[in-house]
């Protein structure tokens, strides 16, 4: 996704969790198809109902296709960016291993390690 670059400013109790801002560059993530009735859960999920998260459409190329209005999540009150805990960098990474272009799981761990001294 152009545009866009991940982010830590969401605080919790344990360190931060991920957004996406509008600043020159890119972001790669997973894109799931759900059904209508899966909304009121992953706004649950996501903390839209507590106010952490707000819904997003943003347009992204996928496979190569422009799609549009894909939904996201946003943070709301954003934080200055701050270290995210070890357990959530290796959600991330797990999750991204496989379906995240090499270059962009490089690019990720390369900011983590810079930017928090956090990753492999």
């Amino acid at each position: 996704m152009g545009g866009y670059q991940l982010r830590f400013t969401q605080r919790a109790h344990d360190g931060s969790r991920a957004d996406i801002v509008e600043e020159p560059g890119t972001v790669e993530g997973k894109v799931y198809e759900i059904p209508p009735e899966a909304l009121s859960y992953l706004y649950q999920r996501e903390g839209v109902n507590t106010g952490c998260y707000r819904p997003a459409l943003i347009d992204i190329s996928l496979n190569g296709r422009p799609l549009k209005n894909v939904l996201t999540f946003v943070v709301v009150d954003k934080d200055p960016e701050t270290p995210p805990p070890n357990h959530y960098v290796e959600e991330i990474l797990r999750g991204g291993s496989g379906f995240l272009s090499a270059d962009y799981m490089e690019k990720l761990r390369k900011q983590l390690k810079e930017n928090f001294n956090l990753g492999d």
